[in-house]
């Protein structure tokens, strides 16, 4: 339900879904998004007198007051550790919200019904939306398994999710994290096509089944004929999203030079999703381990620039990552923080001028007094300082 509420009404957690004043005269990025800060309200303040909430997608004036009452009755508001109840509660409101559209998508699809272009557009615009108001809080409420929720549904939206956190990163114009947010909601529709005997098997598959399980994105692109005018990245997503930089996938062994900038994101995507992900053949890797595998030994599967990058947007850094400090100096991840992963155990090996320290020191970004320490950004694993780094750690074992 969509309401005009006097500004002074404003609180965290609600949907801004319009004002009284034009997009182009405000300094907002988007025009409609979640509120998740007390700078946001302060800024449309400065701009506006109304604006209108969507209480579907948010929390309503009542509910908010109702919120803040309990907090300051308990104190939880001055607890540094209170992690803002209603604002979580808003952004999974988004995050289920989708998932049980996209499910009836695709239980309509698999009902031979033709995929709603303008429900898909739906989703990703509102997933897009609280991405770009806090893709942290959004990447906090993504559920690896759920029995209640379609797995092809889970699976396409967490890498929407994902994909979405690192085109923010990126800086990616409007309409490119749209084509990027439409490919990553699609890029597994082709699943559809896949019998449930080989997604359901636990034994490895036969030669023949994984054949028929490697044709999924073509599988794909087939469903989408039903689906007109829709751009020409998004079906490269769904057609090349298990193709590899090195030419080994599949379903066209194409190359890393082939693939463009969207494609190669949603695969990084797809691929750390799967890892993280409930599978009926294996367990869940944890972020950090996912990350760490991805990082030391995926460089000719993925586009090592841009995973390099994922891992700054999930901020989330494993062992045996190598990163730059805002001292200019590097530093090795030797232990990954599960409770607080932006801030992990550090060795840095070298100076700020990038020569390599003879004595390394040990640096815990957790611990209180590196807390003004900060990582600035994550070195690509084919960088040339990663491999003169590999060839002095050679040099030291002969």
């Amino acid at each position: 339900m969509v309401k005009k509420i006097n500004i002074n009404q404003l609180r965290k957690g609600m949907f801004v879904c319009g004002t009284d004043r034009k997009w182009i005269d405000t300094p907002f990025f988007r025009t409609k998004f979640l509120i998740a800060s007390d700078k946001q309200i302060n800024t449309l303040k400065e701009y506006c007198k109304i604006v209108s909430i969507d209480t579907s997608k948010g929390v309503d004036v009542a509910e908010s007051v109702e919120t803040e009452a309990v907090n300051d009755a308990d104190g939880l508001a001055a607890n540094p550790t209170y992690n803002h109840t209603e604002e979580y509660a808003a952004f999974n409101s988004i995050y289920q919200q989708s998932l049980v559209h996209f499910s009836e998508l695709l239980n309509a699809a698999r009902g031979n019904s033709a995929i709603d272009g303008r429900k898909i557009d739906k989703i990703v615009l509102d997933l897009s939306a609280a991405v770009g108001t806090d893709a942290q809080a959004m990447l906090g409420v993504i559920q690896r398994h759920s029995k209640n929720i379609d797995v092809l549904a889970l699976k396409s939206v967490n890498v929407c999710i994902l994909a979405g956190a690192l085109g923010m990163h990126l800086k990616l114009p409007e309409h490119k994290l749209r084509l990027l947010g439409l490919g990553a909601l699609l890029h597994d529709i082709g699943m559809l096509a896949v019998p449930e005997a080989i997604l359901l098997k636990t034994e490895a598959l036969t030669p023949e089944e994984r054949l028929v399980l490697q044709q999924h994105p073509t599988f794909g692109l087939d469903l989408l004929k039903k689906l007109p005018d829709l751009p020409a990245e998004v079906l490269e997503i769904v057609a090349c999203h298990h193709e590899q930089m090195d030419g080994g996938g599949y379903p066209n062994a194409l190359s890393g030079e082939c693939l463009g900038e969207l494609t190669r994101i949603v695969s990084i995507a797809s691929v750390y999703e799967a890892l993280t992900g409930e599978r009926v053949y294996r367990k869940a890797l944890s972020p950090l381990d996912a990350l760490g595998y991805l990082y030391c030994a995926t460089q000719s599967i993925l586009d090592a620039q841009l995973l390099a990058l994922f891992i700054e947007a999930l901020a989330t850094y494993p062992v045996a990552c190598v990163v730059e400090l805002q001292t200019d100096e590097m530093a090795l991840v030797v232990m990954g923080n599960s409770s607080r992963p932006q801030r992990p155990l550090l060795k840095v090996i070298t100076d700020p001028q990038k020569q390599l320290l003879f004595q390394e020191r040990e640096l815990d970004l957790a611990d209180d007094l590196s807390n003004q320490m900060k990582i600035v950004r994550v070195l690509a694993s084919d960088e040339p300082f990663i491999e003169l780094l590999k060839m002095f750690v050679e040099l030291e074992k002969a």
